[in-house]
């Protein structure tokens, strides 16, 4: 890693100020060097070609989906969702760091009802909870 050491380097965030944040799981390298869940890419690639307006991304952790994708579709909405205070915070950080937390909506638990942003917009939803999905 050069000076630009805490940007992530390649992949579909590539420029990605990442300085001071936790991985709430796993490494921070794979994140940095852009290999991250390097099978999602293409994935990754579509939602970002279709720029949907709302982007609901439950179990955010520190954010590197939902800032990644803020940063890649800029009048995209992100609600960036995880029960966990501290990957809350980060998540905040990671948006403010990249210019994107005007963008990315922060919260706790999300509810059946609050799926009714959805009604009349295309909408992507991520969800990454652990094998909690099911609850």
């Amino acid at each position: 890693m050069q000076k630009d050491g805490e940007n992530v380097q390649s992949g579909p965030f590539k420029g990605m100020v990442y300085a001071g944040v936790t991985a709430t799981e796993g490494s921070r390298l794979p994140r940095l060097i852009g290999y991250y869940e390097r099978t999602l890419r293409p994935v990754i690639d579509e939602i970002i070609s279709r720029g949907y307006p709302l982007v609901i991304d439950v179990g955010c952790a520190e954010g590197y989906y939902a800032v990644g994708l803020a940063m890649q579709m800029p009048q995209t909405r992100v609600w960036a969702r995880d029960t966990n205070p501290k990957a809350q915070a980060n998540c905040a950080q990671l948006a403010a760091l990249n210019g994107v937390a005007d963008r990315v909506k922060i919260g706790g638990i999300i509810t059946h009802g609050d799926f009714d942003i959805c009604s009349g917009q295309d909408t992507i939803v991520i969800c990454d909870i652990e094998g909690a999905e099911r609850e």
